[in-house]
C-alpha cells in the first residue's frame, strides 16, 4: 500500500512539474504573440502564466523562467495600453532581473539581451519615480528610484552599468522621496549609496544631509559621519560648523577652538564665528583672548547683542567674584582695609561692564539676564 501511495505521489509531482513547465512555455508563446503585434492582452496572459511558474519549486529555480518574466513585465511597464493596470510592472521586472543574477546559472546565454533590456528599463523606472513623486506617492517614488540602483548592481556583475548621471540623480531622488515619506532610515540608506558612487563635488553636501538626518536618528553616527567627512574635506564650512556645534552642545567649547579658528581665517568678518570663538576661549579661562574676540565683534558691529552681553558679562563676573570674597571678610581692621581696596576694584569693574550691558539692553530691552545684571550693579554700587 505504501508503495502505491509513493508511486502516486511521484506521478503527481511529475505531472505538476510538467504543468509548470507548460506555464513557462505558454508565457513565452504569449510574449511572442505580443511581439508579433497581436495585442497587449497577450502580455496579461503571459504575466498570469509566468507568475504561476515562479511559485513552483522546479521552474522557479530556472533562470529562463525569470528571464521571461523580466521581459514580460518590462514590456508591460512600457506599453501605454496596459501599464495602468500594472503600475509597478517595472519593479516586478527589477525583481526578476535580481533573481536571475542570484541564480547565476552558467548555462544561461542571454545576458547580453538582458543587459540591454535593463538599460532601457532604467528610463521607465525614472519616469515612474517622477510621476509617483508628483502624485505625492513618495513611498512608491522611493521604490522606483532605488530600482535603478538595483538594476545597476546587476549590470555591474556583467561589466555594464547605468549612466552615472542617471544613477546619481536617482539615488538623490530616492533619498528625497524617502524623506518626504518620513522614512529616515530609507533616506539615509539611499544617500549612503550615493556617497559610494557620486561625484566628489557633491559629497560634502551629501555628508551634511546625512549628518542632519542622523542627528534625529542616531547622534553617534552623526558625529562619526562628521569626523569621516572632515578627514576628506577638512575645509568645508558646513562640516566645520557641524563639528563645532557638537562640541558646544556637549559643553566642550574649548575643543572647538581649532575648528573655529579655521572658520575665522576663511571668514574674518563673520560676527557669529568671532563671537563663538570668544566664548570658546572664555570657557578655557583665557579671558584676555576672549575679551579681544568680543571686541573684534563690536568693532564690526557696535550693536551686536551677544558680543555686548558677552563682554559685559565677562567683566561683570570678575567684579562679582571680588564681591563674593568681600562678603567673606571679617570686621577686623585688616579685613576692613582689604574690603575698602576691593570695593574700589569691584566698582571700577562694574562701571566698566555697565556700558556694554546698557548697549545690550537697547537691542533687547526685555532680556532678563541683562536686566538682572544692571539691577545688581545699581544695588551694589550705591
Amino acid at each position: 500500500m505504501k508503495k502505491l501511495i509513493f508511486a502516486s505521489i511521484s506521478v503527481f509531482f511529475a505531472a505538476s512539474a510538467m504543468a509548470q513547465s507548460g506555464k513557462v512555455i505558454s508565457a513565452f508563446n504569449a510574449m511572442q504573440s505580443y511581439n508579433n503585434k497581436e495585442g497587449a492582452s497577450y502580455l496579461e496572459e503571459g504575466a498570469k502564466n509566468i507568475d504561476v511558474a515562479i511559485t513552483d519549486e522546479t521552474t522557479s529555480k530556472a533562470t529562463k523562467t525569470w528571464w521571461y518574466r523580466a521581459e514580460i513585465y518590462s514590456y508591460i511597464a512600457s506599453d501605454e495600453a496596459i501599464h495602468a493596470k500594472y503600475p509597478k510592472a517595472s519593479l516586478e521586472a527589477v525583481r526578476s532581473f535580481k533573481m536571475m543574477q542570484q541564480l547565476n546559472e552558467p548555462k544561461f546565454k542571454d545576458w547580453s539581451d538582458a543587459t540591454e533590456m535593463m538599460k532601457a528599463l532604467t528610463s521607465v523606472l525614472f519616469n515612474n519615480g517622477v510621476e509617483a513623486f508628483q502624485a505625492k506617492d513618495f513611498k512608491s517614488a522611493y521604490e522606483f528610484f532605488m530600482g535603478i540602483s538595483d538594476v545597476n548592481d546587476v549590470l555591474a556583475a556583467h561589466n555594464s552599468k547605468v549612466t552615472e548621471n542617471t544613477l546619481n540623480t536617482a539615488l538623490r531622488n530616492a533619498g528625497l522621496s524617502a524623506e518626504n515619506a518620513k522614512d529616515t532610515v530609507a533616506a539615509i540608506g539611499a544617500y549612503k549609496r550615493f556617497l559610494a558612487v557620486g561625484p566628489d563635488s557633491l559629497k560634502p553636501a551629501m555628508y551634511q544631509t546625512l549628518v542632519l538626518l542622523n542627528k534625529k536618528h542616531d547622534l553617534a553616527e552623526a558625529k562619526r559621519l562628521t569626523d569621516e567627512a572632515l578627514t576628506k574635506y577638512p575645509d568645508d564650512r558646513e562640516l566645520l560648523i557641524d563639528k563645532i556645534n557638537f562640541f558646544f552642545s556637549e559643553g566642550k567649547q574649548g575643543e572647538a577652538i581649532e575648528f573655529l579658528k579655521k572658520l575665522a581665517a576663511k571668514d574674518p568678518n563673520n560676527e557669529s564665528i568671532l563671537y563663538n570663538l570668544a566664548v570658546a576661549y572664555e570657557s578655557t579661562g583665557d579671558t584676555v583672548t576672549a575679551r579681544q574676540g568680543y571686541e573684534k565683534v563690536l568693532a564690526l558691529n557696535p550693536n551686536n547683542f551677544d558680543a555686548n552681553l558677552g563682554l559685559g558679562a565677562l567683566i561683570f563676573n570678575k567684579a562679582n567674584a571680588i564681591n563674593k570674597v568681600m562678603n567673606t571678610l571679617s570686621m577686623s581692621p585688616a579685613d576692613q582695609k582689604k574690603y575698602d581696596t576691593m570695593k574700589v576694584e569691584r566698582n571700577a569693574l562694574f562701571n566698566e561692564a555697565k556700558p556694554y550691558l546698557e548697549k545690550a539692553k537697547t537691542v533687547k530691552p526685555d532680556d532678563p539676564e541683562v536686566k538682572k545684571a544692571l539691577t545688581t550693579i545699581e544695588a551694589i554700587s550705591k
